[in-house]
């Protein structure tokens, strides 16, 4: 029995498990929730699988210009990952109606891209401001 002072999480699983085989990205959403989600986990690998090799060629042209921008180009395969996940939990969000599949894939790799050149950025910056707060003895 959790204590009071304690935060109580809700009792729904978000569990991500990228399996990359066969030129396949299958993204595994495991939900304690209703079965209706079930349906919506087919569809979403669906669309990954049909559109598995645009995908992949684009978030692989994403990396290389993040690896461009940072001169980190050993961490061009991080980056594709970061990207892969990223569209696997944004996938659930594309709607026929309003876009191609290339339109949207296109577009949540590029935010991808953003937040993962932020994020990089960020990092970066706070080494250096922890390197400059540090008081060394001479």
């Amino acid at each position: 029995m959790p204590k009071k002072h304690m935060l109580v999480r809700p009792k729904i699983r978000f569990h991500i498990n990228p399996i990359l085989s066969a030129n396949h990205l299958w993204c595994i959403y495991y939900y304690r929730a209703d079965c209706s989600q079930k349906t919506t986990e087919l569809e979403n690998m669906k669309f990954i699988e049909e559109n598995w090799q645009y995908i992949k060629e684009t978030a692989e042209a994403r990396a290389v210009e993040i690896a461009v921008k940072t001169r980190c180009f050993h961490d061009v395969p991080d980056y594709m990952q970061d990207m892969f996940l990223f569209l696997c939990r944004r996938v659930s969000r594309y709607d026929p109606e309003r876009s191609m599949p290339k339109t949207f894939i296109n577009l949540c790799l590029q935010s991808a891209k953003v937040n993962i050149t932020k994020r990089m950025f960020r990092q970066k910056n706070m080494l250096i401001k922890q390197a400059m707060e540090t008081e060394y003895e001479r």
